[in-house]
C-alpha cells in the first residue's frame, strides 16, 4: 500500500513543491501554453474544409493541436495506451489506461476513445490529452485514425458542450510532424456501460475512498448516508422467534426441529436493502458488476454507494454467474457488498 500513501501525497501536495520534483523539471507544459483549435487552425494550410460538420467556434475553444511530450502536460489525466511504456514520468494528477486493438478496427478504437471521454467526465476532471492509440506497433493506418480520434471528439463534445474545458490527442499524420495531442474538458455524467473489449480503469483510486468511510466515525458517516436518518440498525430487526410470533403458520416444517438458537440469528426484512447498518448486503449483481436500473436492487446499491463503488467494481474484471465477489460499501450503511450475478 505503499503507492496510495504516495498518491495522497503527491495529489495534496503544493503545486510548487510538485514542479520541483518532475523530471522534466522547468519543461512542463501548462494549459495557458496551448492554442486552442481555433488559435491553431490560423497558422496552418488548410486544403480543404470538412462537410461534415459545422464550424463551432464554442467547440472547437475546447480542443488544442499539442506537438510534445505528453508527460511534461499539466492537466487533469492523461490516457495511456496500456501496452505500451509511454508513461512513466507523468505528473498529471490521474492516469487512464486503455487497450487499442491490433490492426485495423474501427469500433474497437472508437470505444477506446469514448469510453476514456466518459471515464474522464464521471469523475469530472477538466482536461485530458490522449496518446496515439493503436500507431506504430499495432499497426493502424495513421490517417484514418486520426480521423476516428477528431471524430469522437466532435461527436462527444456535441452530446456534452458544457462536459470539459479541453481534450488533447495524439492524431499523427502521415507527414512527418511530431506527436500530435488533443485536450478536453468535461461536465458531470453517467459512465455508460462499458463492454467486454475495451476496458479503461482507474488504478486504484477507489482505495482512498474505502479506506476513508471504513475508518470513519460512525455519526459522521451517518451524515452522508442516501437514506439519511432512515437507516436501519441490527437492534431494529426482530429475529425469527420474534417474528414468527406474529404470523400465522398453516403449518410447520417437519424438516427441521426447532432451534432457539439458530433462530436467533436469522431474521426477515421487508425494505430496502441499502438501508441496513450491518458487515455486508448482498447484491444481485449483472457479470459485468456495473450496475443497471436505478429501480432495481443493482442499481440502487451502485446508486447509495457512490461512484467509487464502481470505480472498484472495474477492477474486478466481471463475475460469472454462480461466482460471488466483494467489494467496499462507501456510502452505504453496510461496510462490504457481495456482488454475485443471477
Amino acid at each position: 500500500m505503499d503507492y496510495l500513501k504516495d498518491r495522497i501525497k503527491y495529489m495534496d501536495m503544493d503545486v510548487d513543491t510538485k514542479r520541483a520534483e518532475y523530471d522534466c523539471q522547468s519543461g512542463y507544459i501548462t494549459l495557458d501554453e496551448i492554442p486552442s483549435w481555433t488559435e491553431y487552425s490560423r497558422s496552418i494550410n488548410r486544403r480543404q474544409f470538412s462537410s461534415a460538420y459545422r464550424i463551432d467556434e464554442r467547440l472547437n475553444g475546447k480542443v488544442s493541436i499539442f506537438s510534445g511530450d505528453i508527460t511534461t502536460l499539466e492537466i487533469d489525466v492523461i490516457v495511456n495506451s496500456a501496452s505500451s511504456s509511454l508513461v512513466h514520468a507523468s505528473y498529471n494528477q490521474n492516469v487512464i489506461h486503455t487497450q487499442g486493438p491490433n490492426g485495423e478496427n474501427h469500433g474497437l478504437l472508437k470505444k477506446c476513445y469514448m469510453d476514456s471521454l466518459n471515464l474522464a467526465k464521471l469523475k469530472e476532471w477538466k482536461t485530458i490529452a490522449f496518446p496515439c492509440i493503436s500507431m506504430g506497433s499495432c499497426r493502424y493506418p495513421r490517417e484514418r485514425a486520426a480521423r476516428i480520434a477528431l471524430k469522437v471528439t466532435r461527436e462527444f463534445l456535441e452530446k456534452n458542450p458544457n462536459a470539459m474545458d479541453r481534450i488533447q490527442e495524439d492524431i499523427r499524420f502521415p507527414e512527418k510532424v511530431k506527436t500530435h495531442f488533443i485536450i478536453i474538458s468535461f461536465s458531470k455524467q453517467e459512465l455508460r456501460v462499458i463492454q467486454e473489449f475495451t476496458f479503461v480503469w482507474i488504478v486504484m483510486e477507489f482505495m482512498e475512498d474505502r479506506v476513508k468511510y471504513m475508518d470513519m466515525d460512525l455519526d459522521k458517516k451517518r451524515a452522508i448516508y442516501l437514506c439519511k436518518s432512515s437507516y436501519t440498525t441490527l437492534d431494529d430487526i426482530p429475529t425469527w422467534t420474534e417474528y414468527s410470533k406474529n404470523i400465522n403458520r398453516k403449518q410447520t416444517s417437519s424438516d427441521y426441529r426447532t432451534d432457539i438458537r439458530l433462530n436467533e440469528k436469522v431474521s426477515i426484512f421487508v425494505g430496502d436493502i441499502t438501508t441496513l447498518e450491518i458487515d455486508a448486503i448482498v447484491n444481485s449483481a449483472n457479470t459485468a458488476l456495473i450496475g443497471s436500473h436505478p429501480n432495481r436492487v443493482d442499481g440502487s446499491i451502485h446508486i447509495a454507494a457512490g461512484k467509487s463503488l464502481l470505480a472498484e467494481c472495474l477492477t474486478l474484471d466481471g463475475c460469472q454467474t454462480g461466482e460471488a465477489k466483494f467489494t467496499g460499501g462507501y456510502k452505504l450503511p453496510a461496510r462490504y457488498v457481495i456482488h454475485t450475478p443471477v
